[in-house]
């Protein structure tokens, strides 16, 4: 785990996957046991969306769970 932001009654953790990918991911304070950055972490996807950086200025598109873009193979 790279990053911890207390939201209030909620938490978001900024994560790296082993490949090198980020993950964000947000939990509720209660469910979230005290983590601290550098600490190896497990989650559980739940309500999961996928972004994707679609274009050279870095726009941000969201992805469908499934991962499938319309218009794509």
């Amino acid at each position: 785990m790279e990053r911890v932001t207390n939201l209030g009654w909620t938490t978001k953790l900024r994560l790296r996957l082993p490949e090198g990918q980020q993950l964000f991911a947000q939990v509720r304070n209660e469910e979230l046991p005290p983590v601290a950055p550098g600490a190896d972490v497990f989650v559980d996807l739940l309500n999961v969306r996928v972004f994707e950086v679609e274009d050279a200025e870095g726009h941000v598109h969201e992805l469908p769970a499934d991962g499938e873009m319309a218009g794509t193979p």
